[in-house]
């Protein structure tokens, strides 16, 4: 069980890490450092909505299938630990939840003491 949870988070950890956004000129603009100097230094909105836009589109819906299988193996081995009940996440209100999440604007901090290149958020854990 925790094998197939270690293969699915380093999947997804694979597509955030390497996904790149087009710009105009056909550059690929990568998360670290490229993305991640637009989200913490522009104010135009324009260039911060294509920014977070061409991300979440670039790594949304390919992580879409495995972020499922995730919660599903997660809630497996919560299962397996004895935990039943109201604590079982569902992959509809987690996704839910992640959908409701991707809509709100979270600045990216450079001060933060974290590894640089590749930060993402599920509903209760965060990996790097």
């Amino acid at each position: 069980m925790h094998r197939k949870i270690g293969h699915l988070t380093n999947e997804m950890v694979e597509i955030y890490s390497t996904a790149t956004v087009a710009d105009d000129g056909g550059r690929a603009n990568r998360l670290d450092p490229e993305l991640t100097d637009i989200m913490a230094t522009s104010r135009d909105y324009e260039r911060l909505e294509w920014a977070w836009q061409g991300w979440r589109d670039a790594t949304g819906p390919r992580m879409k299938r495995l972020y499922e299988q995730l919660v599903d193996r997660m809630n497996e081995a919560a299962a397996d630990n004895g935990n039943h009940g109201n604590t079982r996440a569902s992959v509809a209100t987690a996704t839910a939840d992640a959908e409701e999440r991707s809509h709100r604007t979270v600045p990216f901090s450079s001060s933060a003491n974290l590894p640089t290149g590749y930060i993402f958020y599920l509903p209760e854990f965060l990996f790097f």
